[in-house]
């Protein structure tokens, strides 16, 4: 573990290291929990890299008004017939892992923006409500990531429940800060136009901006290979319980 990695912690955690201990702990267990999701983080395995060259999910080279760099997702480049929640969660955690090398964004923190005009029941249907519950629910907790602003486009009503299932997962601070917009017009209200692609009314092409995302992971492969070398000697969970969970959305009742 180099100074750059721990100080994600301590930051995170104002500088608590007894807090920032113990969520470095969380964040390894979660990792070996779901070994299967998040390690070998190799952006040029074939079906990783399909997904980050169609601009699945990126970060934007610009920052937003507030120096905090964009995370987009484009609902619509993942088919969720050809890829798996494996595929996807790593291209997830490479884009979360690279962003955290910048002290910068330690620092700042991110805003997401989501457009998921494409979001169907095949989608939802990769995970069950288990798995979902355990990635928000830990993973916000684990991860040493400041999510300052989550704004979503195109939101589909007839996935209300599980939008509501979602936010119940997470922590109140983090449900204050989700925006659904109803236009690109609205969007750009909130949100840089600047930090967005041509397509949603910035001024880069989104080829562009996939090619110099694809030049930061470059720079960043090994140390996000290096990361499975680090092991908790803290009892984890054991990832089976994961896997054997029954359930799906396609069954989830909410009250």
């Amino acid at each position: 573990m180099d100074d750059n990695f721990l100080l994600r912690f301590l930051r995170i955690r104002k500088f608590n290291v007894p807090m920032a201990q113990h969520n470095l702990i969380k964040y390894l267990n979660f990792r070996q929990s779901l070994g299967h999701l998040l390690f070998n983080l190799d952006y040029l395995e074939p079906k990783v890299a399909e997904l980050i060259n169609s601009g699945y999910i990126f970060a934007s080279p610009e920052r937003d008004s507030s120096g905090r760099r964009v995370i987009i997702y484009l609902s619509d480049k993942m088919d969720p017939n050809k890829y798996t929640k494996v595929e996807m969660s790593k291209a997830h955690a490479i884009v979360y892992e690279t962003l955290l090398e910048d002290e910068e964004t330690q620092v700042m923190g991110v805003t997401h923006f989501a457009d998921v005009k494409a979001l169907g029941m095949s989608h939802i249907s990769l995970w069950t409500p288990y798995e979902m519950a355990v990635v928000l629910r830990i993973g916000e907790q684990a991860l040493p990531m400041r999510h300052k602003a989550i704004h979503i486009l195109n939101f589909p009503p007839a996935f209300r429940y599980v939008f509501e299932f979602a936010v119940s997962r997470v922590s109140e601070k983090i449900k204050n800060r989700v925006m659904v917009h109803d236009s690109i017009k609205d969007l750009h209200g909130s949100l840089d136009s600047k930090c967005l692609p041509k397509e949603y009314g910035g001024t880069m092409p989104l080829a562009e901006m996939i090619d110099l995302w694809k030049q930061e992971l470059a720079r960043s492969k090994p140390n996000l290979l290096a990361l499975d070398n680090m092991k908790s000697l803290v009892p984890i969970r054991r990832r089976n319980k994961i896997d054997a969970m029954e359930g799906s959305f396609k069954k989830l009742e909410i009250d």
